[in-house]
């Protein structure tokens, strides 16, 4: 996949309703803006949005795309970073051992 994120200009995720999303955090971390639709499973993956242009439906998609496209955004590297401090093996071990602690 790395190489059709080096050709991509952006993302565009418009799930109604989605869990996390890999290809969000993959595209991340190659420094693709992404334009996704605002879900529970996308503000997790987008920090609530920090590192993403957001809309709500049909109607706003218009406007944020023909903004987003305007101002183009230069790539974010603290996305890569934020993802691989969130997202990581290591913390997702930490947070079902944690998880398991709680409940046992």
């Amino acid at each position: 996949m790395g190489h059709l994120y080096q050709k991509s200009f952006a993302l565009l995720n418009g799930s109604i309703s989605e869990g996390l999303s890999n290809t969000i955090l993959e595209a991340g971390q190659w420094g693709i803006p992404i334009v996704c639709r605002r879900n529970s499973g996308n503000l997790s993956a987008t920090d609530e949005g920090r590192f993403a242009t957001l809309f709500t439906d049909e109607n706003d998609f218009f406007e944020v795309f023909s903004h987003f496209y305007r101002h183009y955004p230069e790539p974010n590297q603290n996305f890569d970073f934020w993802i691989k401090s969130h997202f990581s093996l290591q913390e997702e071990i930490k947070n079902l051992i944690q998880l398991y602690e709680r409940f046992s």
